[in-house]
């Protein structure tokens, strides 16, 4: 069976032109050496871009492609895999509903890892595929924030980040920032913040810093709701790791801008506009959410009498 899909999979990009024939013979040649699939040895020899074997995999053979750059995945959704599997097979847990757990996977025909997964699990796997790089990016993310927003919060307070401690009111440069916002604790901390937003069904996000803390509030059905303060020192690359998932200048700090960003999470396409206003303390980060699913309306749920409606 594996070995048909991976058959019908070279002969489906000759077919559709993406490759020649004499590179998937090159190509089999090699993985009958490396016992690498065809689809990692394809992308090493360069043949054809991960992103594009993707993108094939998922029009034309009708798996489901997830960008988990835009996905923030409920960290019980991934206490269901164990990390050794996950890791061993190259594979992320995604999203559950009712028995079935979809798992992004690098090589969603390999019937060993979809097996173990569902014996550990008692699930029906349902594989999509990801790119390589997105899918160890996300192991080392997930697998590293367990716990709630809080515990991370705890877990963070005394961590530093980059290669020196950030010092109070320092100017840092674009690099700097940009390598902050990369640093796994932040992406951790501002994925659990917008998942925890979207669980809650807030509107809003308010960032707002002050002397002394970074103060961090929800809005939930028009209040705001105060919520565990993200530490301090960690501020200046929160802020610019939202203005980077924003497409707006780290660079300019001194001026108010808008953004916007899209996230997939519990299921959900959530629409993110982001607005920044400098402060005397640092940039204000204003974060607006909506659901795209439930932005829609029918008339019978206006609310409108029954004569009305007519």
């Amino acid at each position: 069976m594996a070995r048909g899909q991976r058959k019908s999979l070279g002969e489906s990009l000759v077919e559709a032109g993406i490759i020649t024939q004499d590179q998937l013979k090159k190509a089999k040649d090699e993985e009958r050496h490396t016992g690498h699939h065809i689809r990692k040895t394809l992308v090493r020899l360069g043949f054809v871009t991960e992103d594009d074997l993707v993108d094939f995999i998922s029009t034309k053979i009708g798996l489901p492609r997830i960008d988990l750059n835009n996905y923030l995945i409920d960290p019980k959704i991934v206490e269901l895999v164990p990390e050794e599997i996950a890791r061993k097979h190259e594979l992320i847990p995604v999203l559950k509903i009712g028995n079935r757990l979809t798992c992004a996977m690098v090589d969603p025909w390999d019937i060993f890892a979809i097996d173990e997964v569902r014996m550990k699990t008692g699930l029906t796997i349902e594989p999509a595929v990801a790119c390589e790089k997105e899918i160890k990016k996300a192991l080392d993310q997930y697998y590293g924030a367990k716990g709630t927003l809080e515990d991370i919060i705890q877990s963070a307070a005394n961590e530093e980040i980059g290669s020196k401690p950030i010092k109070e009111g320092a100017e840092l440069d674009d690099k700097e920032l940009a390598g902050l916002s990369e640093e796994p604790v932040v992406v951790k901390l501002v994925n659990l913040i917008l998942m925890k937003a979207v669980s809650k069904g807030a509107s809003d996000i308010h960032i707002e810093p002050q002397e002394d803390e970074l103060k961090l509030r929800l809005r939930v059905d028009g209040m705001l709701h105060e919520e565990v303060s993200p530490p301090k020192h960690l501020q200046p690359a929160i802020i610019s790791r939202i203005k980077i998932m924003s497409n707006m200048d780290i660079a300019e700090r001194r001026v108010p801008q808008d953004g916007r960003f899209n996230i997939k999470s519990a299921g959900k396409d959530v629409d993110v506009r982001v607005s920044s206003v400098p402060t005397i303390y640092g940039e204000n980060i204003v974060l607006r959410l909506l659901d795209a699913s439930s932005a829609l309306l029918s008339l019978e749920d206006l609310g409108f009498s029954k004569k009305m409606l007519e």
